[in-house]
């Protein structure tokens, strides 16, 4: 395209880009990754530019390349908007947010470079040729609005220094990955504020999409993170109605128009779409119009905080999760007499539920027959709390783990806990393929790891001193087990026992094994007290400082998986020495780069060749992931969100550095 030969603006027009650790490209290395901006690698088009399919870091990974227009007026608004959100994105570090990987400024261009989204947009899924080819189920689309809307709490209630207004909430705007996550884009009309109001002025306002605008701030100008809200509850109702947000429905001017007439007249169910009904549930559906209701209240104040949606829309999806059907738990089921056998005593009875939703019920006589009675020589391990692990061979051909259990749950317990965890579905946590419940037996079978744990090939019997695990697979273990446990907080439960032998390993990557099915527990015992070394809900040293006298919370995960992280970077056993080792250069590792990389060498394992055969800038990420993972104070820890996002960052910059490593070498 000739743009890219224009000359640059004056130079008093020519604004300073905001220091970065972002990769800053070359014009040269954008056009060559885009084939000099072709049609043919030209995936999206807009008011605002071009977005361009392009492999980066010398084609170590896709990214999508946004190629701002040239207005014919007014330039350095436009550099503005530019530098914006370039300095949005560098503060940004959340897994529903967009990453920024790269930017380039040369000769009058402006181009952003993010990671690559494969799934396109909300809207392409809602309105667009995805809506046919893969449409959307009720649960997918409410688990997509409560990804978007973590995207905006943390944007308002959790950057580093101050809240950010997105100022363009809509459909086009939220991305779907390959697992239909949902990750908020565009900020180039993004402010920063200090608090809760941040002034406008009419260029600001023209940049909210029609359909999305609040008309609360078009008419007074003042434009607040209600107004987030207000464009967040249209994009529900886009959900919701399968609509576009700038449709006229029954003459109307625009959706929102539509529906507040629905909402007015006490007629808010005829919003729903009609491939919808029959799926929502009633309670669901009344939860989730409650909240769009709220959101498209005229007046500001009168909106809920996005804070308060999303807990909403955990609920609805709570409400959704209990809606009875075809596969209903037995609990929510009534028991004929028939259902309940006696051959014996009334300890031997056999209930014989319903199939939970994602895992069948075995029977006793199956999990006695290819254990042979449980034989020690099928155990794989056994805790003193009496839960002992066997392995045996399924009759579906299917090779498992056992978990044979020391009955302290009611079977329904048992059973209600066996459905929260088959019913998390994801690739990293460890999936159950069978339970039985039968007198005092409690059996839960899950996949089994062919390729045992984190911890066995770091500290296994069989582990050869000169065996090193390299830098990539760590990294990659590192950001599967940490998709696994965000998945888990995520649905509400808290694992209580993460640990390097509980990061299992298998072909596809790394899966949290062991979730528990127990009760918060409270630690008997200060850290690594070797009187208790089981006292602790995840074993010596992995157990966060405040359960000896508090329940533990996710945080208490975080700090475990904090662990699990100076593990892998040490490849050392944990111990009271090596954390407090660790955490003690890096207090001291806050100079400059170069200091920072010199004190984190000092305690990474020597084996991986540091800046040699592993990127030292992806080491070092890792590092002050794990030590804000292990910080004291629970509230001063990340979530799994943040902590995954950090890492996908270090995995990306060991691609760029393997890549460019090769091309040095050849």
């Amino acid at each position: 395209m000739s743009e890219c030969s224009n000359p640059p603006p004056p130079a008093e027009e020519v604004l300073a880009l905001p220091s970065t650790e972002h990769l800053q490209f070359t014009l040269a290395e954008i056009q060559s990754a885009t084939g000099d901006f072709s049609v043919e690698n030209r995936v999206g088009e807009g008011g605002f530019g071009e977005v361009f399919k392009a492999a980066v870091g010398g084609g170590a990974k896709l990214a999508a390349v946004k190629r701002l227009k040239r207005p014919a007026i007014n330039e350095r608004l436009a550099r503005q908007g530019f530098m914006r959100e370039i300095e949005a994105l560098t503060q940004l570090r959340h897994r529903n947010i967009v990453s920024l990987i790269g930017y380039c400024s040369e000769q009058g261009e402006m181009v952003l470079v993010y990671e690559y989204i494969a799934n396109g947009t909300l809207a392409d899924h809602l309105h667009g040729p995805s809506r046919n080819r893969s449409p959307l189920n009720w649960t997918e689309r409410l688990n997509i609005c409560i990804g978007a809307c973590r995207g905006l709490d943390y944007l308002h209630n959790s950057c580093p220094g101050s809240s950010i207004i997105h100022g363009d909430v809509k459909s086009s705007n939220i991305l779907l990955d390959e697992d239909l996550v949902a990750k908020v884009s565009d900020f180039g009309s993004a402010k920063q504020i200090n608090a809760d109001i941040a002034e406008s002025n009419s260029s600001t306002a023209e940049m909210y999409s029609r359909g999305y605008l609040d008309p609360h701030a078009a008419a007074t100008g003042r434009f607040t993170m209600a107004s987030d809200v207000y464009a967040f509850g249209v994009v529900m109702l886009e959900v919701l109605s399968e609509r576009r947000a700038d449709s006229c429905p029954e003459n109307e001017n625009l959706l929102f128009v539509w529906a507040v007439e629905k909402f007015r007249k006490g007629k808010g169910s005829e919003i729903i779409a009609s491939s919808l009904i029959g799926e929502i549930s009633k309670q669901c559906c009344s939860c989730v119009l409650g909240i769009v209701e709220r959101c498209l209240q005229r007046e500001a104040e009168k909106r809920p905080k996005i804070t308060e949606v999303l807990a909403q829309l955990i609920t609805a999806l709570r409400l959704q999760q209990e809606m009875p059907g075809p596969s209903r738990r037995f609990w929510q089921s009534k028991v004929s007499p028939n259902e309940v056998t006696s051959p014996g005593s009334a300890q031997d009875n056999v209930i014989q539920e319903e199939a939970l939703e994602h895992v069948p019920a075995i029977p006793l006589a199956e999990f006695q027959e290819i254990t042979e009675g449980f034989s020690s020589k099928f155990l794989i391990a056994k805790s003193s709390t009496g839960v002992s692990l066997f392995r045996g061979v399924l009759k579906t051909g299917e090779v498992a783990a056992i978990k044979r259990l020391k009955k302290k749950f009611s079977d329904q317990e048992f059973l209600e806990q066996v459905s929260k965890i088959s019913g998390l579905q994801h690739k990293n946590v460890v999936k159950p393929v069978g339970y039985c419940v039968n007198g005092d037996q409690q059996l839960l079978a899950f996949e089994f790891a062919p390729y045992g744990s984190l911890h066995d090939i770091f500290h296994g019997k069989k582990v050869e001193s000169s065996t090193v695990v390299p830098w990539v697979q760590r990294i990659k273990i590192a950001v599967g087990a940490a998709k696994g446990l965000e998945c888990i907080h995520e649905n509400g439960l808290i694992h209580y026992s993460i640990k390097s032998s509980n990061m299992l390993l298998f072909e596809d990557g790394a899966k949290i094994g062991d979730v528990s099915l127990s009760t918060p527990k409270r630690c008997k015992a200060a850290l690594g007290h070797k009187r208790y070394p089981d006292q602790a809900p995840c074993g010596r040293y992995y157990h966060p400082p405040e359960c000896v006298s508090t329940d533990q919370t996710q945080k208490g995960d975080v700090y475990s998986f904090g662990v699990v992280l100076l593990e892998i970077l040490t490849g050392r056993k944990a111990s009271r020495s090596l954390l407090k080792r660790f955490l003690a250069i890096l207090a001291k590792a806050t100079a400059t780069s170069r200091e920072r990389e010199d004190e984190i060498k000092k305690v990474v394992d020597d084996r991986l060749g540091f800046g040699i055969n592993c990127s030292a800038r992806a080491v070092v990420t890792m590092a002050e992931v794990a030590a804000s993972c292990l910080a004291k104070e629970a509230d001063s820890r990340p979530d799994m969100s943040s902590v995954l996002t950090q890492l996908e960052r270090a995995s990306w910059e060991t691609q760029i550095y393997i890549r460019k490593h090769e091309q040095q070498q050849s």
